[in-house]
């Protein structure tokens, strides 16, 4: 269960990014990395689309079902993942929150593929604050584990820094100060809040599938139940 848990962790992380390379590839007009935001690749029309700011920009993604699907996925990877590995998950409020959060992380990872943006604009904004909520969860879990296991939650640290701080500049430069990306474009202010959540989930998923990261969550989980602080 642990493994398999761990390698839908993986697949996820591999599908966040496999299905941007292979729809940006597709584009008849070059992709923007650093000003194309990551919702354009699974835009269903081609033609102008109307940002939260600035002019209107030329969306064209002929494998749009194919980044959608790819978020779909990700998304049931993320839950199934969670949900596989609910025996080595910390316990307290911390780790209960977390994987509540990680489960509503995965849901909403899910509902942006099936409701991209040009379908639904205000959907697809509820579905995006799986960013923020995704780093949250990743700060909860490294709370509930960072004294048994110091270096991984050092770097749920930093990435659920990065993740929810990014998300807010992106956010804020959306709607109001672009001068909030600090030189960056609006895609890769999205991306720098996007890709630590997946970064996290292929270090954690590569730890769980051998024997010593196993042992060491375990440890985590017993040491936290046995903890009545924790409770």
């Amino acid at each position: 269960m642990v493994v398999l848990g761990a390698l839908l962790w993986l697949c996820s992380a591999v599908l966040r990014v496999g299905g941007q390379l292979v729809a940006a590839a597709a584009w008849e007009t070059p992709y923007s990395w650093d000003q194309d935001l990551l919702s354009h690749l699974g835009n269903t029309d081609c033609g102008l689309f109307l940002e939260s700011h600035g002019p209107p920009q030329f969306v064209c993604s002929p494998l749009y079902p194919l980044m959608n699907t790819a978020l779909v996925l990700a998304g049931l990877g993320v839950i199934g993942g969670t949900l596989l590995l609910r025996g080595l998950w910390p316990g307290g409020w911390a780790g209960g929150t977390a994987y509540v959060l990680m489960l509503t992380t995965g849901v909403l990872e899910a509902l942006t593929g099936l409701v991209p943006e040009n379908i639904s604009r205000t959907v697809h904004l509820i579905a995006a604050l799986h960013l923020p909520i995704g780093g949250i969860a990743i700060f909860l879990v490294s709370l509930a584990i960072v004294d048994q296991a110091r270096w991984i939650g050092a770097f749920g640290y930093l990435v659920a820094g990065v993740t929810v701080i990014a998300s807010m500049l992106f956010s804020a430069g959306q709607y109001s100060v672009p001068v909030l990306y600090f030189g960056l474009g609006a895609g890769a202010m999205e991306r720098l809040a996007s890709y630590p959540f997946t970064l996290w989930l292929l270090v954690i998923g590569l730890i769980l599938c051998t024997g010593p990261g196993r042992a060491g969550c375990r440890a985590c989980s017993r040491s936290d139940a046995a903890d009545p602080r924790a409770a």
